[in-house]
Order: structure tokens, then sequence, then C-alpha cells
């Protein structure tokens, strides 16, 4: 099974590594993913922790899981509806045929 977390400058921490440690916990041999537009160093909202997105949009072309977490509604409003888009595009193709789309606080607007 494969857990796509698609990851942002300023996401909440913990929508990231609460259910990257809870999931890896149930299940040891599930593949979670960390995914940027393209592999990059994140830092997470209040600049106080960064951490490693391996993982580039094209590198995951179908996920069974798609996990969106919450983040600075300033750095959501610009990946939603700022020029690049591609963020929302790739959530828009991958949760098509994800098994389940589940979402933390505002990641609910996608």
């Amino acid at each position: 099974m494969i857990v796509g977390i698609p990851v942002y400058d300023d996401v909440d921490l913990l929508d990231v590594t609460a259910p990257f440690e809870i999931l890896k916990w149930m299940d040891p041999k599930i593949d979670l993913r960390l995914i940027a537009p393209k592999p990059k160093k994140i830092t997470a909202r209040n600049g106080g922790f960064t951490f490693d997105a391996p993982y580039g949009s094209a590198d995951v072309p179908k996920l069974d899981v798609l996990w969106v977490p919450g983040g600075d509604p300033a750095a959501l409003k610009k990946i939603m509806s700022g020029k690049n888009q591609a963020y929302l595009e790739f959530m828009k193709d991958r949760s098509t045929n994800a098994k389940y789309v589940c979402s933390v606080c505002e990641g609910r607007f996608y």
C-alpha cells in the first residue's frame, strides 16, 4: 500500500509526522511517501523544523491513500490559487484513483 503525504513549506508538522508515525507503527511495511512538486527540504510552519520530501510529484504515479495535511492559511492560498498550480493539479490527479483521501484541519479545503 502506498500512502502519499503531499507537503509544502509552512505545512503543520504534526499533520505530517503523526500519521507517518502511527501508520508505520501499525504496519512497518507500508510505503509512506512525503511528496513535494520536486524533491526538496521542507520548512514546517513557524520555521522551527525542516525535513526532506524525497519524492517529487512525477515520482508517484499512483497512490492508494492520499493524506492531506493542513498548514499556514497564507501558504495554502498561494499553492491553491497562485500562479504555479502544480500542487493543486497533483492533488486533483492523485485523488481521482486513490482508494482513500484523508485530510487534517486546513487540509480539508482540497
